[in-house]
């Protein structure tokens, strides 16, 4: 069995500080002779994580016409589970973002929350030895 892959898109307001920002978290962005198209979409992955990025933020809305006229990043959480060297990017989030949650202690359940550039409120779980 192949391990879960998950698909996140995300409204930002500038791609290339949204990579630089996630490569700091050890995340791997869209090269930029590849984003440099004009097309405002680019992507940052981790394991089997991907996290598309789209702009400008007028495109995004769009494209989903259901989203709210509140500010994008405002209220939203997103959960990304099991990721590879979970202690690796933990350390990497707690130097380079703020952290609204840290419980890393627990031998079941493992989750950092933190907030990104853009506003978004990124969850980073781990369940130890499953």
């Amino acid at each position: 069995m192949s391990a879960p892959r998950a698909h996140v898109i995300l409204a930002v307001p500038d791609v290339d500080l949204t990579i630089a920002a996630y490569e700091q978290l050890g995340f791997t962005g869209t090269p930029a002779h590849l984003r440099d198209r004009g097309e405002g979409i680019a992507a940052v992955q981790h394991g089997t994580t991907t996290l598309f990025l789209l702009q400008p933020e007028d495109a995004f809305r769009q494209q989903n016409p259901h989203t709210t006229a509140q500010p994008l990043g405002a209220s939203s959480m997103l959960s990304v589970t099991d990721l590879p060297d979970f202690d690796t990017i933990a350390a990497r989030i707690r130097q380079h973002a703020e952290v609204c949650t840290d419980h890393t202690d627990d031998p079941t359940f493992r989750v950092i929350v933190f907030r990104d550039v853009n506003g978004y409120l990124i969850a980073i779980s781990d369940t130890p030895g499953r």
